[in-house]
C-alpha cells in the first residue's frame, strides 16, 4: 500500500479525480410539496418475477443484511457469510470464512463483488479482506489495512470505492480508490475536517451509493450532492438532491449527544437507486419515512406510502418495496411464509392482475416451497 503525502494527495484530486463543476446540474427541491402519488407497480414496471432461492444444508440463510447482481449472479450477505446463487435461483456456493485464523475475517460489515464474479471484498475489523474465486470456492486474496464504512467494486474494473464515516471528523478524505493491491489511485477530501466536541456515534446511512448506466454513484451525509465515477475515474457532481438546510451539520456531527438528539430534525437519505427513466429514494425526516419516485421524463415527483408501498397489480402478488436496483431491474426479498400465506389469501383469489399468467407462476412458486425455506426474490423491470 502506498504512503503519500498530503501535498501528493491534494495534487492527485487537482489532477486525477477532477472534481467539475457545472451550473447545468439537475436541483430537486426535495421538501417541495408532492403534489402526486404512486400506488400499481405498473405504472413503473413491466413485469415481475418471483424466485425462489434454493433452499439446501450449506444455503439455508439466516437475517439477510446486503444484496449484489452481477451479470450471472445474485449475491446475498447474512451476519457472517455471503451466499451465491444464479439468476434462477440456484445456489453455487458461499464464502464462509469467518474467525481469527490466517485469511479469515473476524466481522462481515459490508461487501462487494466485482462485475466479473472474480473477487469479494470483505469490510472486516479495522481492514479489508479480498477472496478471489477458485473453482467453486473463494480463496484468501490479500488483507488491506483500510476500514471504511463503506466498499464498493467500480463497475467492469477491478478498483475499490472506499467510502468513509464523517462521525470520524479529522479523516484526511471522504472516499479513496483503490486497485486490487490496496495502491491508491485517488481520493476526494474530507471537505467537513471538524474537531469532536463530544462522543462519536456511527449512522448506518453515512454513504450512499448505487450503479447507472456502468458507473458508480455515490451521496455523502454532509453533502446534497450525488457524484459520479465514471469508467475513468472521473468524478463529477451529478445531481443535487436540495435538503432546503436540513442535512447535518458538520458541528452537529462532530457532537454524537447533539446529533443523536437532534436526528429527528436532520434530512437523512437511506436509499438511491436510478434506472432509465426514474430516481427512486428514500430519506427520513421529522420522525417520516418517504418513499419518493422521481420521474425524469415528465420532471414529477411521486410519492409512494410508506406502509404499503407498490401494489403488485401485474402478478396480483405481495406489495412490492424496492430495496436494490441494477441494469434497469429492482429487486427486493421476502420470507417464504409470507409468500405462501398471500397466495392462500382472498386478496391473491380475488385479484385480477394485469398479466394472469404471473399470478399462475406465483402460485406454483408458492406450491414449491416450504414456510422455512429461503427467501424469495422479487424482481421488477423497470419501464
Amino acid at each position: 500500500m502506498k504512503s503519500l503525502s498530503l501535498i501528493l494527495l491534494v495534487t492527485l484530486v487537482t489532477f486525477c479525480f477532477g472534481i467539475q463543476k457545472d451550473d447545468k446540474i439537475l436541483k430537486l427541491d426535495i421538501l417541495a410539496e408532492t403534489k402526486y402519488e404512486l400506488k400499481n407497480l405498473s405504472e413503473v414496471s413491466s413485469d415481475i418475477q418471483y424466485i425462489p432461492l434454493q433452499t439446501t444444508d450449506n444455503s439455508l440463510m439466516g437475517v439477510v443484511r446486503r444484496i449484489r447482481v452481477t451479470d450471472k449472479n445474485l449475491y446475498i450477505s447474512t451476519v457472517d457469510q455471503v451466499f451465491c446463487f444464479n439468476k434462477d435461483g440456484q445456489y453455487l456456493n458461499k464464502l464462509n470464512k469467518r474467525g481469527r485464523g490466517p485469511g479469515e475475517y473476524s466481522n462481515l460489515f459490508d461487501f462487494d463483488i466485482s462485475y466479473d464474479d472474480n473477487y469479494i471484498v470483505i469490510i472486516s475489523l479495522q481492514c479489508l479482506m479480498i477472496y478471489k474465486k477458485s473453482g467453486n470456492e473463494y480463496a484468501f486474496f490479500k488483507k488491506v489495512n483500510y476500514f471504511p464504512d463503506k466498499a464498493n467494486f467500480i463497475p467492469d474494473q477491478n478498483y475499490i470505492l472506499l467510502s468513509y464515516s464523517t462521525a470520524d471528523g479529522q479523516v484526511p478524505f471522504h472516499q479513496i480508490l483503490i486497485n486490487m493491491n490496496g495502491d491508491t489511485l485517488n481520493y476526494k477530501p474530507n471537505y467537513f475536517r471538524l474537531k469532536q466536541s463530544g462522543p462519536t456515534i456511527g449512522l448506518l446511512f453515512e454513504n450512499v451509493s448505487y450503479i447507472f448506466k456502468n458507473a458508480m454513484y455515490f451521496k455523502e451525509l454532509l453533502n446534497d450532492t450525488i457524484f459520479r465515477i465514471d469508467e475513468n475515474q472521473q468524478i463529477d457532481p451529478y445531481l443535487i438532491l436540495d435538503s432546503g438546510g436540513k442535512k447535518p451539520s458538520a458541528e452537529d456531527r462532530a457532537n454524537g449527544i447533539v446529533f443523536n438528539q437532534r436526528m429527528a430534525e436532520y434530512l437523512i437519505f437511506t436509499h438511491i437507486m436510478e434506472v432509465s427513466h426514474y430516481l427512486f429514494f428514500s430519506y427520513t425526516y421529522n420522525k417520516e419515512v418517504k418513499y419518493i419516485m422521481y420521474d425524469k421524463t415528465d420532471k414529477r415527483k411521486y410519492a409512494i406510502n410508506n406502509k404499503t408501498f407498490l401494489y403488485d397489480d401485474i402478478a396480483g402478488g405481495i406489495n412490492f418495496k424496492p430495496t436494490f436496483c441494477d441494469n434497469n431491474k429492482f429487486y427486493s426479498l421476502t420470507d417464504a411464509l409470507t409468500v405462501k400465506k398471500h397466495v392462500s389469501s382472498e386478496t391473491y383469489n380475488n385479484s385480477k392482475p394485469i398479466d394472469p399468467k404471473s399470478k399462475i407462476a406465483l402460485k406454483k412458486v408458492a406450491d414449491s416451497i416450504k414456510e422455512t425455506d429461503n427467501q424469495v426474490l422479487i424482481v421488477a423491470t423497470a419501464k
